[in-house]
């Protein structure tokens, strides 16, 4: 993976985990617009997909911080009882 799309995932997962719920993918977009990023909604909806389907946003919060709220775990992750 490029040194841009890291970059991208990175400031995805940082509004993410600045905001005080869920946001959609056109809130996310229009927080990194003002950030003055260039990206799309479409490509932050790529994004998310990507991440969703390689099953890594752990692996992506942990990067972006070592004290991490946890939005994503995996079904297979969960305890069993």
């Amino acid at each position: 993976m490029g040194e841009k799309t890291e970059k991208k995932r990175l400031a995805i997962l940082r509004i993410l985990q600045e905001a005080n719920g869920p946001l959609g993918s056109s809130k996310i977009t229009e927080r990194l617009l003002a950030a003055h990023h260039e990206i799309s909604e479409r490509t932050v909806r790529l994004h998310l997909s990507n991440m969703d389907q390689e099953g890594n946003k752990k692996a992506w919060y942990d990067r972006l911080t070592a004290t991490v709220v946890m939005v994503c775990v995996p079904a297979a992750a969960e305890p069993e009882g």
